[in-house]
């Protein structure tokens, strides 16, 4: 596995008196590292979490030219159930950037290609147990190239076109719950780009 790149320069990453004491190897996979680590707390009590080291990830908020967000029904196998989520995929080792990604990703789960990007932000997955920062992009002048699913989630995942509204009233009504894309349909908004 290559080592999960670390992504250590967001604003939100505040200096902190804690102190790590050591940091070793769980487990590896393909995807993601499981590390125990050792941290002194300020009040000088040494704790053991376990942590996941993880490349990154990027989602897309694609909107096409009638205003239409294309939203991703895939079976999560975590949930044993399907999910309702924009398109989204982890970092390779390839990637010089989360752009490159999330233009890759893209066209690998929709066959489109964007003539327009835009960051809407960055976040941190899920603090609690792992390093993982998320990418998210807007997309336009969209443009349907071919379209050859690979992997076994991806080839079973369906793909549909919803309006704005429609998406807010799934958020509202949580319909919608992949961190990801809350997080994208909720920035775009926000900065008034949907």
């Amino acid at each position: 596995m290559t080592q999960p790149r670390r992504y250590t320069g967001h604003p939100a990453l505040l200096a902190s008196d804690f102190v790590k004491l050591s940091d070793d190897l769980i487990r590896a996979s393909y995807i993601y590292e499981d590390r125990s680590l050792i941290v002194r707390t300020p009040d000088n009590v040494e704790i053991q979490r376990d942590v996941i080291r993880h490349p990154g990830a990027v989602g897309i908020v694609a909107v096409n030219s009638q205003g239409q967000i294309l939203l991703e029904r895939q079976y999560r196998s975590s949930f044993d159930a399907e999910l309702l989520e924009i398109p989204a995929g982890k970092l390779d080792a390839s990637d010089i950037d989360p752009l490159d990604a999330a233009v890759r990703e893209l066209r690998e789960e929709t066959g489109l290609v964007a003539t327009s990007w835009t960051l809407l932000g960055v976040m941190a997955s899920s603090p609690g147990f792992s390093d993982e920062f998320s990418w998210i992009y807007l997309a336009t002048g969209l443009d349907q190239q071919s379209l050859a699913l690979e992997g076994s989630e991806e080839s079973h995942m369906t793909l549909q076109w919803v309006d704005i509204e429609t998406c807010m009233t799934m958020l509202d009504q949580s319909e919608i719950i992949h961190g990801l894309t809350v997080y994208g349909l909720m920035r775009a908004r926000l900065l008034q780009l949907i």
